[in-house]
């Protein structure tokens, strides 16, 4: 599995200079955010915090950060504008404990 991702994030490596992360404030979009950040890509989050945490993502200026939801139009939109690549990790997290 860690190949797979390791060969995915250095193709984006390769073609993306800007990209999205959807639902990246979450566990694992965070970390994804933070590995591409340290390639010192741009990377935008859209996160609605249904789940995720402003708290997960590091402080950087290569990150900017959006409270929205994907299936709001104009923010996707807006975003989408100034990327190169999307990395669609947002969910609707639904199950009874």
């Amino acid at each position: 599995m860690m190949k797979k991702v390791r060969c995915i994030i250095l193709t984006m490596k390769v073609l993306s200079r800007r990209v999205l992360v959807t639902g990246g404030a979450g566990f694992i979009g965070s970390h994804l955010v933070d590995l591409i950040a340290r390639q010192g890509r741009q990377v935008w989050i859209i996160d609605n915090l249904s789940t995720g945490s402003p708290d997960n993502l590091r402080k950087a200026e290569t990150i900017k950060f959006v409270k929205g939801d994907v299936t709001d139009q104009s923010s996707v939109g807006t975003v989408m504008a100034n990327v190169d690549a999307v990395v669609h990790l947002a969910a609707v997290v639904d199950h009874e404990l």
